[in-house]
């Protein structure tokens, strides 16, 4: 009796030491009031996760391709401006004749409006569809950081429930080995009875060591989605059938699974409200779009294009004329 003891002691002071240095315990998270709801780990998931915050970018920037490409609508001022001297130059107008030397300068400017080009309109409509496209693929991959965060969120609360059961199944067995241990010392049954409890209780810590390990892998996941830090640890909310309402919990649900007719109906109208609402789906329509209008575009580039302009210069000069005069003025 007394070796099965220290056998114990020793088997329990082992595991002990290797979870103290390598796993994180169910009571070791416990020490920190915090409690995690399902909701708040959800939200926090959206808010700071790094993915989907550079998808969220990456959508801002496909925005403000489709402004740059609407820009080319909008009308553009332009000035030149222009200055040289001009020696030995001949002077034939209404006034003058002769030749001057002098100084000469011109400022002139423009308003362009665009009237219509192909080639601006192609690329503002292929612009919007892009968008649209990575519209949907942003809302796919918020619905898949959804999921993902709900299934691990359960999924660290499932690994705690197994733990706790695995933790019960090894009280009884050092229970079970106690008792084989009494009727050992009073004949009433073998040693192989004995070494069978001891053999049970050694696999017993080793699934439950393993089964700390899933614990741990299952909330690091959780802070990692989170982008919290891996060691952090909070309490989590608990969740039941009854509470959180599954849809497979519904009475009325279930009811109309019972009738084979009613449920072909509902099988029906949740495949067409799928295919219409699948961001997958509208994120490929709008790339299908886009390449339409493209090859629409090569098919038209005879079309001409049409611009407007509105504009004109002023010219301010210093002439020395050949009779030793000076004239300066500006001439439209």
């Amino acid at each position: 009796m007394k070796q099965i003891y220290i056998y114990m002691k020793f088997i329990s002071l082992g595991v002990m030491i290797l979870l103290g240095f390598v796993f994180t315990t169910k009571n070791t998270i416990g020490q920190d009031d915090q409690t995690l709801t399902f909701v708040d780990a959800i939200n926090q998931t959206l808010e700071d996760n790094s993915g989907f915050a550079a998808q969220s970018a990456s959508l801002e920037a496909k925005e403000k391709d489709v402004k740059i490409a609407r820009a080319n609508f909008l009308p553009s001022l332009g000035f030149e401006a222009s200055y040289y001297i001009a020696e030995g130059e001949k002077i034939n107008d209404w006034d003058r004749i002769g030749v001057s030397t002098g100084t000469k300068g011109v400022l002139s400017g423009a308003i362009y409006q665009m009237i219509y080009n192909e080639q601006y309109f192609a690329n503002h409509r292929i612009q919007k569809e892009l968008y649209a496209s990575q519209q949907e693929q942003f809302r796919n991959a918020r619905y898949q950081l959804i999921a993902s965060a709900g299934q691990t969120y359960i999924g660290v609360l499932v690994a705690e429930d197994v733990l706790d059961v695995m933790k019960i199944d090894q009280a009884l067995t050092m229970k079970n080995l106690e008792a084989a241990s009494y009727r050992e010392e009073v004949g009433s049954t073998s040693q192989q009875e004995v070494l069978r409890w001891k053999t049970k209780l050694y696999k017993s810590d080793q699934n439950i060591a393993g089964q700390q390990a899933s614990v741990r892998v299952n909330r690091i996941a959780l802070n990692q989605l989170r982008n919290q830090p891996e060691e952090k640890a909070e309490v989590l909310e608990r969740l039941t059938l009854e509470d959180d309402g599954f849809v497979f919990t519904s009475s009325l649900v279930d009811q109309i699974l019972e009738d084979e007719s009613k449920a072909k109906i509902l099988r029906d109208y949740l495949v067409e409200i799928g295919l219409g609402n699948s961001p997958l789906l509208g994120s490929m329509d709008a790339q299908i779009a886009a390449q339409q209008r493209q090859l629409k575009l090569d098919k038209r580039w005879l079309i001409p294009d049409f611009d407007l302009m509105v504009g004109g210069d002023d010219q301010f000069a210093v002439i020395n004329s050949g009779d030793g005069g000076t004239e300066t003025g500006a001439y439209f």
